[in-house]
């Protein structure tokens, strides 16, 4: 995976108010997807909005790993050079179908 340009996955929740999208992580949804290609494009639906963080918890409870994406990867040096890209996707897209 990453030698992919682009990994595709579906959100299982979306927090609007901070943009975040909320991925189950499985043996069959793995976080690698979301993680190693340079760019990642969540696929979401509409009725996966949630009003809060503690509806999602209340809701994912049962899950043993949530993987919350707010934007693309982004880290800064000491001398507060943000660069993109360097511990995930360099680009994140977010398509509601």
């Amino acid at each position: 995976m990453a030698k992919c340009d682009l990994g595709i996955t579906e959100a299982d929740y979306l927090l609007p108010e901070t943009g975040t999208i909320v991925l189950h992580s499985s043996a069959e949804k793995p976080r690698a997807v979301s993680l190693l290609p340079r760019v990642h494009l969540a696929i979401v639906r509409a009725e996966m909005l949630r009003a809060d963080m503690h509806q999602v918890f209340a809701e994912a409870k049962d899950k043993n790993y949530l993987v919350f994406i707010t934007g693309p990867s982004r880290t800064a040096d000491i001398e507060l050079t943000t660069t993109l890209g360097v511990h995930g996707p360099k680009n994140l897209y977010v398509w509601m179908v």
